[in-house]
């Protein structure tokens, strides 16, 4: 039996597997069981932002000499360094940090947050946005159709995200209860949808007078596997950024400014 059939016989998918086999990766590079060559286009996609095989990561997880495991009770020197320079980094006054053991984990925590700070029970996302795989991350996206029982106060904005788009964040802004306005600064799933600059000052100022978070997830510059001591650093950075309020706002991980 061949991995094509191992795959279609145990492995659950949305769709079908793509026929190219991966048995090793380079760099930029991916190669097959027969030794071809790829330009991996996909790596920004998930863990691969800095490449595969890099080799002061391998010597980084050869030398690590700590726990395998930390029960998440107790205190870890690794988990306080990484939560402090993220700190550092993040915008605003986030000062904190909360631990996942991945992205739809990360997702759904900040639901939470965000409505244990509001005390609201709404949210607002871009139509067929991909926050995850939970119920909520579902309910982000609004397929209803394949998940009828989805969270209800989820608000949906379709693109493009242009000045139309706007009157409807502000009119949902204005009439409903908010607790945040979800989305990636450049919505990756869709296209690479890239928002107008007058959409996200709108949308900016809009969540501001709903005194709403604007909530931007972005892909991560480095992630370690999700069973690591530390967690899945992408985890961690999902979980913490929230859109500055201050204008104009810069989003340095794509290097554009709106």
């Amino acid at each position: 039996m061949d991995v094509a059939q191992r795959d279609r016989l145990y492995l659950a998918r949305e769709e079908a597997a793509e026929g190219m086999q991966i048995a090793r990766s380079q760099g930029g590079f991916l190669f097959d069981q027969h030794g071809k060559k790829y330009l991996d286009f996909t790596a920004g996609w998930c863990v691969g932002n800095l490449g595969w095989g890099n080799e002061e990561i391998r010597a980084a997880v050869r030398d690590f000499d700590g726990p395998t495991y930390v029960h998440p009770d107790y205190l870890y020197r690794g988990w306080a360094e990484l939560a402090e320079g993220l700190a550092e980094i993040a915008p605003g006054k986030l000062t904190k940090c909360y631990r996942a053991t991945g992205g739809s984990e990360a997702v759904e925590i900040a639901l939470q947050v965000a409505m244990a700070a509001t005390g609201r029970p709404s949210f607002i996302s871009l139509a067929g946005c991909y926050h995850g795989n939970t119920i909520g991350g579902r309910s982000l996206a609004g397929d209803r159709e394949t998940y009828p029982n989805l969270l209800p106060r989820c608000r949906h904005v379709k693109p493009p995200l242009d000045d139309r788009a706007a009157d409807r964040v502000e009119r949902l802004l204005k009439g409903e209860k908010v607790a945040a306005f979800i989305m990636e600064p450049v919505v990756c799933n869709l296209g690479v949808l890239i928002p107008s600059n007058e959409f996200m000052l709108r949308a900016m100022r809009a969540a501001s007078a709903a005194r709403c978070s604007l909530w931007t997830r972005w892909r991560p510059g480095l992630a370690a596997p999700a069973n690591s001591s530390p967690p899945n650093i992408s985890s961690w950075i999902r979980t913490c950024c929230v859109w500055p309020r201050r204008s104009p706002p810069v989003t340095r991980r794509w290097g554009r400014r709106w």
